[in-house]
């Protein structure tokens, strides 16, 4: 059994047999659109890039203790959900089921440091992807070269946080 031939128009400019195909001048105006959306994205782009610009100039050399904690809650609060953990247990913060998220938790205990604990809190966030990979990635190993830690690779590096 067969079903009935259907003839199909080839003409694109035909409404009935080509419902989805955009005319020449939705086509413009859609491109148009978006030519004024990039434009507009590129402006607050550049903007932003220029406020960024004037804070760093006005930023001192050595941060304060308030620009090391926003720096540190940023990222905190940026980490991904397999990282927190891993912090959180470095600096003995718990949550609890009924108290507040462990981002949450390790962001109050940074209000707590001082600049010396925060620049090594912010050390530390920046090589954990390193430290959790196997085997060692370089910026894990040339810091340790840097710092003159001199840990062997094979050991654990030892928890050096302060408990509070």
């Amino acid at each position: 059994m067969e079903g009935p031939d259907y003839v199909r128009i080839a003409d694109p400019a035909c409404r009935v047999h080509h419902p989805d195909t955009p005319s020449p001048e939705q086509v413009e105006r859609e491109r148009a659109e978006e030519r004024k959306r990039i434009e507009k994205e590129k402006l607050a782009i550049s903007t932003r890039h220029r406020i960024l610009a004037i804070i760093l100039q006005r930023v001192s050399a050595p941060l304060k203790r308030a620009d090391l904690l926003a720096v540190a809650h940023y990222l905190i609060g940026h980490f991904s959900y397999s990282q927190v953990p891993a912090l959180a247990k470095r600096h003995k913060v718990e949550a609890k089921k009924d108290s507040a998220s462990a981002q949450e938790l390790l962001a109050k205990q940074a209000g707590t440091y001082d600049e010396a604990e925060l620049c090594k809190l912010l050390l530390e966030i920046s090589l954990l992807d390193s430290a959790l990979q196997v085997p060692l990635s370089e910026s894990l190993t040339s810091t340790n070269r840097r710092t003159r830690s001199c840990v062997p690779v094979d050991e654990p590096l030892p928890n050096t946080r302060r408990s509070t």
